[in-house]
This record gives structure tokens, C-alpha cells and sequence, in this order.
């Protein structure tokens, strides 16, 4: 090996020796002061870190050795402890560098990358001729912020290491910073400070956070007094949560043949909460009970069966869940099982309802009507300004069988054409009530001319006889809208006097009658 070289191999193991951890006091005059290391900072929009130190002025005697520039290093703690270059500044004047971790990764794969993790850095002053280098300044970490999202307590936790930068007087621990707590606003702008802290604190809950919306913190340590800064990578999270319905309507209600109301809900098919409570009341603006929970709803139409039969007008609603169960985070509008009653007073039948409740717009009513095996028939449509009582009077009509009523309600406006209610069915056995008079007067003035039984509802057999005193029969009939008009067989008047009858009907609830008595025709 010729001289040349082995002086400039002993030339890079000396500066090696200066920039690689160089732990042994330096000779005063013979190195420069070591540099004040006085922030790590990220910025947390783009990421960039910038280390920022500044000279150290002594008056060791003799004087240092003027700094020409300074390195840049990450300290490796571990197995050893070691400098590691990863920036030559070569101004003595220029006291900060920033870098793209990217960058700077792609080109020193040893170094570990600040966003994942706290990096010690340091920094080296050099001198250039003759070549030497100072001691390296105390180490410096960049802040790491991490969250973790709790929906349940709609809470955001941030977690950081503390800052270690910033030592008065170089005595370790005598930390002099507050901690703020800083939020960038979604679609950017300037940061707000939403909490500070002491220096004690690692830590901080963001509480009523919202669902579904972004959150971006970062953590900025500030100098008591003073104007140093340094600011933590940001940390971000998107608070999503299951999208939860956007409207549950309901639909119509509708009574089975024991009186079990069954609701039709629409539901939002979009929704990705799947947790419905089924709630009831018996008054509209009372407060409702749960009926049921019910969970993995999924599809656009739900139906439901109440627990009972409640044999009066009830409300229903559905509210959706929340995830956590805590909450509701939708509702239907109420749904009116209408209960019908009926009071029956001979041949007038009166009926009456509640109004149904919250469709946003009138109700109209459709009362319907069905006469033993004939077709149902709407006898009369009401709205909520008529009332909701209906008298039916059946005097004259003819009946055969049971009679049933229901009452049907809709939205009395169009635009809700598949909302709907329909009340119980309530059918009576109508009684076949007899009247039978006591005298007739056959004498063509038009009053009481003729003579018949009458029933408040026609029988379904009938059988109707008149004997004169010596037992002869002057009338008969099956048909029980026939009367005798007091003439005999042969079409001659009838005598004055007392004649008898025998009836024998059927009611309509299949009961046999059969009656015997005395009838007096009048003449004048």
C-alpha cells in the first residue's frame, strides 16, 4: 500500500470515528461545540419531518473550532449505541432540515420509519480543516400519536409518547411544555385546538364523537415561555358505523279471525342495521312498552303479530336499534289498530271506532257491511270531520244469516295509497223478536186493516194459522209478510169476534219458536 492511500484510509476511519457515535470527550479547541438539539416536528399534513437545532455557545478556554456544518443522525439504541448519517448540511448556517420519510427510507433502508414508530434523531457539528467533529447533541424523538374508536361511547382515545425534547439546562426530566390537543378540520383549513393538556398527560379522550364522519388529531407540544413547537405525525379515523334506516313506515294493520292486530312495516332496504324493537301502547301519546326485540331484520317489508289479543284500539311502532343497543337511531311513524264496537238496539245497530292516528293528513273511513252469504258492501264512507259512530238501521231489510261489520281505514288525501287499516269483523245472530197484536180493524179506512205477527228480523221458517171458534181454519201462510185481511175462504167478511192463532218460526240463530193465542177482530 503507497503512503497516499493509507493517509486517506486513515483519514475516513478519523471521520468515521467524529460522525458514528463518538462518545469520548473532545479537546477544547480542537472540535466544535456539540449542537442544541431544540425540536423534532412533523408536519401533519404532509407528513414532512423537520429537525431543527442551534450552535452552542461556550467559553471554554480555549475556544472551539468553528463549526463548519452539521450531519443529521438517527440513534440506534440497540445492541449498541450508534450515530447513523443521514443528512451532511453543509451551511453553518442553516440550523434545520426536513425530509419525505419516503424519500429518505428508499434511500437508508436501516432507518426506521418515524410513522410507525418514535425515532431518536441527533445532530453533528463538523469542522473541516483539519477534519473534526463534535460530540452529538442529546437525542430528540418524534411524537407518535395512535387512536382507538370506542362507537359504543361515541369516544375517539388518543394515545402519544412524551416528548423529550426540551431540557433546561440540560437536566433530564425537567420538562417545560404544555401538550394541545388539535383537530384539522374535515376538508381542511387551519387546525382548532380542542383541549391542552399538561405534560404529564399521554393521553386524551375526544368524547360525543359522530358516526360515519372523519377525525383527524394531532398532538403539538408548545415551551412554557417560549416559542419552540414540535407537532406529532397526525392520526385519522373515519368513525364508520352500520348506515342505520333512513325512514321505517308503517304500512297498514290488519286483525286476524282471534283478534291478533298483525302490522306491515316498510323498511329502508339500504340500511345495514338489522336490530328492530317492536313497542306497543294503548293510548297514542302515552309512552310505549316493548313487545319484542327482534334481530337480523333484513329485506323492505316486516310483518308482525302483536303478543295478544287486546280487544281495544292499540299503537304500534318500530324503532331500530343501534349497534351498540344503547339507543334508538330510527322510528315509524305509529300505527293504529282500529278496535270496533257495536251496540245493538233491535233493528239499529249502532258502530263506532277511534280515529286513527299520524298518517300527516285526514283519515277516511269505509264502513262495510255482509248479510249472511252475500258479498261484502260498503254501506257508508266517513272522514275524521263526520265522526267516527255509524248507525245502521235495518228495519224492513231482509236478512238471512249473520250479519258482520268490519270499518277500513286510508289516508283521505292520494299519495299514501298503500297505507291502510282494517278493524275487527264483529257479527251478530240477529234475534227474530216477535210482535203480535192483540186487534184488528178489517174495514178499508187504510188503519189496521190486516193481521200479522212482526219480527225485528225475518225468521228462517214460518208457519202462521187462524181458527175460528169452532177450531176451522180461515188462514194460513209460510210467508211471514203475509197478513189476513179478515176475509173467509168462500171471500166473505169475517164475524165479529175472538179468533185464535198458532206461529211457528226459526230465528236466524236456528232457535225453534212455536206460540198459541187469542186475536179479536173489530168491526165498527
Amino acid at each position: 500500500m503507497n503512503e497516499s492511500r493509507f493517509i486517506k484510509l486513515c483519514l475516513i476511519l478519523l471521520i468515521c470515528f467524529f460522525r458514528c457515535g463518538n462518545t469520548t470527550a473532545q479537546n477544547p479547541g480542537t472540535t466544535p461545540d456539540e449542537p442544541v438539539l431544540e425540536s423534532v416536528s412533523v408536519d401533519p399534513v404532509t407528513g414532512y419531518v423537520t429537525v431543527t437545532w442551534t450552535p452552542r455557545k461556550t467559553t471554554v478556554s480555549p475556544s472551539p473550532v468553528a463549526t463548519d456544518g452539521y450531519y443529521v443522525c438517527w440513534l440506534q439504541k440497540q445492541p449498541s449505541s450508534t450515530n447513523h448519517i443521514f443528512a451532511k448540511i453543509t451551511n453553518p448556517a442553516t440550523l434545520s432540515y426536513t425530509f419525505d420519510v419516503d424519500t429518505m427510507i428508499a434511500r437508508t433502508p436501516t432507518m426506521p420509519d418515524p410513522r410507525k414508530t418514535t425515532v431518536p434523531f441527533t445532530v453533528v457539528a463538523y469542522h473541516n480543516a483539519p477534519y473534526s467533529a463534535s460530540l452529538r447533541s442529546d437525542e430528540d424523538y418524534n411524537m407518535q400519536v395512535t387512536n382507538k374508536y370506542d362507537s359504543c361511547r361515541a369516544e375517539i382515545r388518543l394515545n402519544w409518547h412524551p416528548y423529550r425534547g426540551w431540557y433546561p439546562n440540560r437536566e433530564p426530566f425537567v420538562l417545560n411544555y404544555d401538550y394541545y390537543v388539535m383537530r384539522i378540520p374535515v376538508g381542511g383549513g387551519p387546525a382548532v385546538e380542542i383541549k391542552r393538556l399538561t405534560d404529564q398527560d399521554t393521553s386524551y379522550i375526544v368524547s360525543k364523537v359522530n358516526e360515519n364522519e372523519q377525525y383527524t388529531f394531532y398532538i403539538e407540544a408548545r415551551q412554557t415561555g417560549g416559542s419552540l413547537r414540535s407537532t406529532s405525525y397526525k392520526t385519522e379515523k373515519y368513525t364508520a358505523m352500520p348506515i342505520p334506516p333512513s325512514f321505517i313506515q308503517a304500512e297498514g294493520t290488519e286483525y286476524d279471525s282471534q283478534g291478533i292486530a298483525e302490522i306491515t312495516f316498510l323498511l329502508d332496504p339500504a340500511s345495514q342495521t338489522h336490530g328492530y324493537a317492536f313497542l306497543g301502547s294503548s293510548k297514542p301519546d302515552y309512552s310505549y312498552v316493548k313487545l319484542a326485540d327482534l334481530d337480523n331484520i333484513t329485506g323492505s317489508q316486516l310483518v308482525l303479530n302483536d303478543i295478544q289479543a287486546r280487544g281495544k284500539t292499540y299503537y304500534y311502532k318500530l324503532m331500530a336499534w343501534h349497534v351498540c343497543k344503547d339507543r334508538y337511531t330510527a322510528e315509524s311513524n305509529p300505527a293504529t289498530a282500529l278496535w270496533l264496537y257495536l251496540k245493538q238496539e233491535e233493528q239499529l245497530n249502532t258502530l263506532q271506532w277511534d280515529s286513527y292516528k299520524d298518517w300527516g293528513k285526514p283519515a277516511k273511513y269505509e264502513v262495510r257491511r255482509q248479510i249472511g252469504s252475500n258479498a261484502e258492501e260498503i254501506i257508508a264512507t266517513l272522514t275524521d270531520s263526520d265522526g267516527t259512530t255509524y248507525k245502521d238501521d235495518l228495519s224492513g231489510a231482509k236478512i238471512d244469516g249473520e250479519i258482520c261489520y268490519r270499518v277500513t281505514a286510508v289516508p283521505e288525501s292520494s299519495g299514501s295509497a298503500d297505507q291502510y287499516a282494517v278493524s275487527n269483523s264483529i257479527c251478530i245472530q240477529p234475534e227474530s223478536d216477535i210482535y203480535i197484536p192483540r186487534a184488528f180493524t178489517p174495514n178499508g179506512d187504510g188503519s189496521n186493516d190486516e193481521y200479522r205477527p212482526f219480527f225485528s228480523y225475518p225468521p228462517k221458517e214460518y208457519l202462521f194459522i187462524i181458527y175460528d171458534r169452532n177450531g176451522a181454519k180461515v188462514f194460513q201462510t209460510e210467508s211471514e209478510g203475509d197478513a189476513w185481511d179478515g176475509q173467509l175462504k168462500n171471500g166473505k167478511p169475517a164475524n165479529e169476534g175472538a179468533y185464535g192463532y198458532y206461529i211457528k218460526f226459526r230465528t236466524a240463530k236456528g232457535r225453534l219458536v212455536e206460540k198459541r193465542g187469542t186475536l179479536i177482530l173489530v168491526l165498527p
